[in-house]
């Protein structure tokens, strides 16, 4: 996503929203779903990499993804004095876990861009309409310039009634 700031404060500002939407939701998750322990604990986390997506697009989506695993697989064990992972079935878990959260970080970020290609044609578009209202007047206005000036033309080399030219309008 193009955007005015400089890259590296753009960049910082990006994983920083990435990590507040992912404490988030572990905070959520430990005060409001805590007695769900370690069952399905990505169900909480897809709404952080989603909003951090669509914020900062492909790379802050999938830092998002990547704070999440972290908190489930470090972090977590403190939380419920469990092991998240225990098993194989875990470890898939979290591989579909990344790879749900590379397809959200890629739409969001196809999204953004194709916005800003929806803007930048529009911006075109208005352009291109006030640069055709400029020109029709002006061709309008000469028109009319170039019409006035043969119908005087002709106005002066009509004969009057009394045979000769008009010398007034030949004036």
């Amino acid at each position: 996503m193009t955007r005015v700031r400089g890259f590296l404060p753009t960049m910082l500002l990006d994983l920083g929203i990435a990590m507040l939407a992912v404490l988030a939701a572990a905070l959520a998750r430990k005060f409001l779903l805590a007695s769900l322990e370690t069952r399905i604990i990505w169900v909480t986390f897809y709404p952080a990499v989603t909003v951090a997506a669509l914020y900062g697009g492909w790379i802050t989506g999938l830092s998002a993804a990547a704070g999440s695993c972290l908190i489930a697989i470090f972090g977590w064990p403190m939380y419920v004095n469990q092991p998240f992972i225990k098993d194989h079935a875990d470890w898939l878990e979290l591989a579909a876990f990344l790879i749900n959260c590379a397809m959200i970080s890629a739409v969001a970020e196809a999204m953004g861009r194709n916005r800003a290609r929806a803007i930048q044609a529009k911006e075109q578009a208005e352009a291109a309409n006030r640069a055709k209202s400029v020109f029709l007047a002006n061709g309008a206005l000469g028109y009319l310039a170039g019409r006035l000036q043969y119908t005087a033309i002709f106005q002066a080399l009509q004969p009057s009634s009394t045979g000769t030219l008009n010398k007034e309008n030949a004036k």
